[in-house]
C-alpha cells in the first residue's frame, strides 16, 4: 500500500498536491497549502472517483460476488 501512495504521489502530486483522499485535502486547506475556495474541487474529485470505483466492482464483480447486505432491523439466525 505504501508504494502505491508514493507512486500515485510521484505521479501526480504536481496536479494535486497528492490529495488522495478527503481528509488530505482539508488537511491542506487548513495549513494553507490550498486555498478554501479550492477545497470543493478536491471532495467533488474523491466522491465521482468513489462512485467510478463502486461501478466498476458491480460491473466486474457482478452481483452475486458483492458484498453481502446486512439489516439492522432483524438480528441474525444462528442454526444451532
Amino acid at each position: 500500500i505504501g508504494f502505491t501512495v508514493t507512486a500515485g504521489a510521484f505521479a501526480v502530486g504536481s496536479v494535486s498536491g497528492a490529495a488522495f483522499n478527503p481528509a488530505v485535502a482539508i488537511g491542506a486547506a487548513a495549513m494553507g497549502l490550498i486555498g478554501w475556495s479550492a477545497i470543493w474541487i478536491y471532495l467533488l474529485a474523491n466522491l465521482a472517483a468513489a462512485g467510478v470505483a463502486a461501478a466498476a466492482f458491480i460491473a466486474f464483480a457482478g452481483d452475486s460476488d458483492a458484498p453481502r447486505r446486512v439489516s439492522l432491523r432483524q438480528p441474525a439466525r444462528v442454526s444451532q
